[in-house]
């Protein structure tokens, strides 16, 4: 006599096979999603310091930004995307010497759905994770 269809024991062993492989998967999907996310930062604050060096030789100075929307309303060419939608709040810190900003940093801060602070500064050094 031929049975149709899985015993019990079959069905358990395959339930198991998935949840390794699910308890695998997940943590590693979302540390994709997490480097993804902060590529945003790196890619916007590399912008900003290309565009404060561009700033800087045709004003003698930096331009300090308070917050993004700030940074997108100052200065020429900075168009991270609507400031609704951005995953970081960017903002750039000038140093000076007398009159003339010689120096700045610029921040990549997390809002709510990314993790992580990033920084940039005129000798393109670099910090975050």
């Amino acid at each position: 006599m031929r049975r149709n269809g899985f015993t019990l024991v079959e069905l358990m062993i395959v339930v198991a096979i998935l949840g390794i492989l699910a308890a695998i998967a997940v943590p590693t999907y979302r540390g994709y999603v997490a480097t993804a996310k902060q590529s945003e930062a790196k890619a916007n604050l590399e912008t900003l310091r290309l565009l404060e060096e561009q700033y800087f030789a045709d004003n003698r100075t930096y331009l300090a930004g308070a917050d993004t929307a700030a940074l997108i309303a100052n200065l020429p060419g900075f168009e991270p995307g609507n400031v609704a939608d951005l995953l970081y709040v960017y903002k750039v810190e000038a140093g000076t010497s007398g009159d003339i900003a010689t120096s700045f940093r610029a921040t990549a801060t997390a809002g709510a759905n990314a993790t992580g602070v990033f920084t940039i500064n005129e000798k393109n050094e670099k910090t975050g994770p």
